[in-house]
């Protein structure tokens, strides 16, 4: 049993990690696309 156990929280802080790490990746696209647009704007302007 206490092997399941272990398993399922390995299992559970892997997707955790992936998710984060989804967070981080999607943060930083989200970043470069707004400094580019920012550019943009201001080569617009």
């Amino acid at each position: 049993m206490y092997v399941f156990d272990q398993g399922l929280l390995n299992m559970r802080s892997k997707s955790h990690m992936m998710i984060h790490f989804l967070l981080i990746l999607n943060a930083d696209l989200m970043n470069s696309l707004c400094n580019e647009n920012l550019v943009l704007y201001q080569v617009v302007i």
